[in-house]
């Protein structure tokens, strides 16, 4: 079978012969690391093997470190209103999850004050709040988490998320969230926050395209945050820790 990426994180976890494995199973779970192996056309994941033709390769899946302030909140704006959002506050109204595990929306107002202002300890209550609301392998409260994680840990100001993730919603999408943390996600995203180019239209309708609503709600998070954090009067940004993917 014909790979042609695997994510550095998925890698650095993989026993020896794991190709072996690629024909068993769309996910290999390594210890609560769960990697994924997707099909040809799929947007490439931070804990996934990507099939299809042509050499194999190997990519870091960790966003390239970007300075908060009127740029990054008017390609925030920008993303939000290409997916039909006036306004950070119009977000959670925009999921398309209903029924009891619907994302509260009073979690998602939380979540974006507490990126204004900073404070862990409401940013830890809020993701508390998203855990696991949302049906499917990655809940969508989950998934405009991951989205806001991925954002804040651009910019140098990373989500500390609750402790116990692995134990608050599916293994797969506590992986995702874990690596969205350390500032790993879809490729697509990559090019959401990148300021310096213009990609961002056609990366988001890539991005749309993962999932029933995971996409879609990846990218809520990613425009919510970049337009709360670009608007935030950030005096010094902490420099971005280096992140080692190890077994």
């Amino acid at each position: 079978m014909s790979v042609a990426a695997i994510a550095a994180p998925a890698l650095a976890r993989l026993p020896a012969g794991w190709r072996a494995l690629l024909g068993a199973s769309t996910r290999i779970d390594l210890d609560g690391f769960v990697v994924l192996v997707t099909p040809p056309g799929t947007p490439w994941l931070p804990n996934a093997i990507a099939l299809g033709s042509g050499p194999t390769v190997v990519w870091d899946p960790v966003v390239a470190r970007i300075e908060p302030g009127p740029v990054l909140a008017a390609r925030g704006t920008a993303i939000l209103r290409a997916l039909g959002v006036a306004r950070p506050a119009g977000v959670a109204g925009a999921l398309s999850g209903g029924g009891a595990t619907r994302p509260p929306r009073a979690a998602v107002a939380a979540l974006l004050a507490a990126l204004a202002t900073g404070d862990v300890g409401a940013l830890r209550r809020a993701a508390l709040a998203l855990l696991g609301r949302g049906p499917g392998l990655t809940p969508e409260g989950d998934d405009l988490l991951a989205g806001a994680c991925l954002a804040a840990a651009a910019v140098g100001d990373p989500v500390a998320l609750p402790p116990g993730v692995r134990t608050l919603t599916t293994p797969l999408s506590a992986t995702l969230l874990e690596l969205a943390v350390a500032g790993a996600g879809p490729k697509p995203v990559h090019a959401l926050l990148d300021l310096t180019g213009e990609r961002w239209r056609a990366a988001l309708r890539e991005l749309e395209q993962l999932g029933a609503s995971s996409g879609r709600a990846i990218a809520l998070g990613v425009g919510a945050a970049a337009a709360v954090l670009g608007a935030r009067d950030v005096r010094s940004v902490p420099p971005r820790a280096a992140r080692h993917f190890t077994a």
